[in-house]
């Protein structure tokens, strides 16, 4: 399966997979590889990388928004309104191998974030995950979610397209009451019915804007070389994760695992959360970016 297909390629049917033993049972390179996702994100293991300041994010907009509910997976999609692009570092593209082979760029140094280029991004599609799959120094949040995007970058064997994943983690307000705006209308919009050919639409003057799909403050995160987190768990994978942690009401959350659940009349296997446990770092690094960890 290729990576930069399609989103909607990018996870396994919704009947065939199943989070009852939150990927525990899954098989193929799911099990075997060495560079899979999530993982448990320990701050005093982080590398600091050497960028002298960190990327700057530029995503576009987005019309026609679907939410579609796959039984066992919340997603959304839409119609790229404006291009989006982003000023990075290339960070663990460096010498990971991927869809296409391995990433080679021009130059001796490959050394994350001492080089950097503007990476053309088309973002396929973002998803939820409750509770989080990444962890931060061993602590789960309440929901993250991940933003899938095809990436090319010249003169690299990137030039035709690799998967990036960015992921915003949330955690409940201090009042649990206090929501997220930016989550709002696609937690409201999940249909009932869990079909992958089921998806109800927001209203023809709804504009999605990607740049709020990240935590305000973006200047701190993490890089590192992984996988999907759905099989196949294809490897190559550059994943940027943000460690500034945003807000999320316990309705929001709810209203997402009520969804998840809800399949179980629908011939799914119950289940409130649609997580995968952390994976063996194996000694990779992770990158980090911003002034303290």
């Amino acid at each position: 399966m290729l990576l930069t297909l399609s989103g909607l390629l990018l996870v396994q049917s919704a009947q065939d997979l199943s989070y009852f033993d939150d990927g525990l049972d899954w098989g193929g390179i799911c099990v075997t590889s060495k560079q899979q996702s999530p993982i448990n994100l320990v701050s005093t293991q982080y590398t600091p990388a050497s960028s002298a300041s960190p990327s700057a994010f530029t995503f576009g907009t987005g019309t026609n928004v679907n939410v579609n509910n796959l039984g066992n997976q919340i997603r959304v999609l839409w119609t790229q309104a404006a291009p989006s692009t982003a000023a990075m570092t290339l960070g663990s593209f460096y010498a990971q191998p991927n869809a296409t082979g391995v990433i080679n760029v021009p130059g001796t140094n490959k050394t994350a974030g001492l080089a950097s280029t503007i990476l053309s991004m088309t973002p396929l599609q973002f998803h939820f995950h409750t509770p989080s799959e990444h962890t931060l120094n061993g602590r789960f949040s309440a929901l993250e979610a991940h933003l899938v995007a095809n990436v090319t970058a010249a003169n690299t064997s990137c030039a035709s397209g690799c998967t990036a994943v960015f992921a915003a983690l949330y955690d409940f307000s201090p009042d649990g009451v206090e929501g997220s705006t930016f989550l709002a209308p696609f937690l409201n919009s999940i249909p009932a019915s869990a079909t992958s050919d089921t998806s109800d639409q927001l209203g023809s003057s709804y504009t999605l804007n990607l740049t709020n799909f990240f935590p305000q403050d973006t200047t701190q995160y993490v890089q590192y070389a992984g996988s999907l987190t759905t099989p196949p768990c294809t490897e190559g994978v550059s994943w940027t994760v943000f460690t500034n942690t945003q807000a999320i009401s316990f309705s929001q959350v709810e209203t997402l695992q009520d969804a998840l659940a809800e399949a179980v009349m629908q011939g799914f296997i119950p289940e409130r959360t649609d997580d995968r446990l952390p994976q063996l770092l194996n000694n990779r690094p992770v990158w980090y970016f911003g002034s303290t960890a």
